[in-house]
């Protein structure tokens, strides 16, 4: 993807792929993250691009890149979901897209990608990709620490219904 190598600055295909699994109730704590991410420094900056192409959501991050055009993905649209994140309101978060993060001359990638039960990637995570490998995990840690400290479900009343093996389903807010 020309994309990437034109933000990250070096050709994408040869760099490791940093992959964190999260539940997918959690996907809306993650969008608050990267926003909150964004504006909690100087110098930095976050753009969104989105994928195309029908295989897009069956192959890992490091397989989309290296494949590129030769298996029908591109930059198209992202994909968005409405999430609950009180009782009464809904948030609209990324389901499948990449940002483009910059952070005072150090850049990466981010893919968030929602879960999908019925494909082989059938968690939600998110893969990040940069030149600087302790960046990358840097940013990983913040981010997960900003996705607890933001977190929508702080200070509301839940409810978890049953889910596959021993995670959580269905998480509802009550009033």
């Amino acid at each position: 993807m020309e994309t990437l190598r034109r933000h990250l600055g070096v050709d994408p295909r040869g760099l490791p792929v940093v992959t964190h699994e999260i539940p997918g109730f959690q996907l809306v704590d993650v969008q608050v993250a990267i926003e909150k991410w964004a504006t909690s420094r100087p110098g930095r900056d976050l753009d969104l691009i989105g994928v195309s192409g029908q295989q897009r959501r069956f192959n890992p991050l490091s397989e989309l890149i290296s494949q590129g055009r030769h298996s029908g993905v591109g930059v198209g649209p992202v994909d968005y979901a409405n999430f609950a994140d009180s009782p009464n309101t809904t948030r609209s978060c990324v389901r499948f897209g990449i940002f483009l993060l910059s952070d005072n001359g150090h850049k990466l990638a981010v893919l968030q990608r929602g879960e999908d039960p019925h494909g082989p990637m059938n968690s939600a995570m998110l893969e990040l990709l940069g030149s600087d490998p302790q960046h990358v995990e840097a940013t990983l840690a913040e981010l997960r620490q900003l996705a607890v400290d933001h977190s929508v479900l702080r200070g509301q009343v839940l409810t978890l219904g049953p889910g596959e093996g021993n995670q959580y389903g269905i998480l509802r807010f009550l009033q």
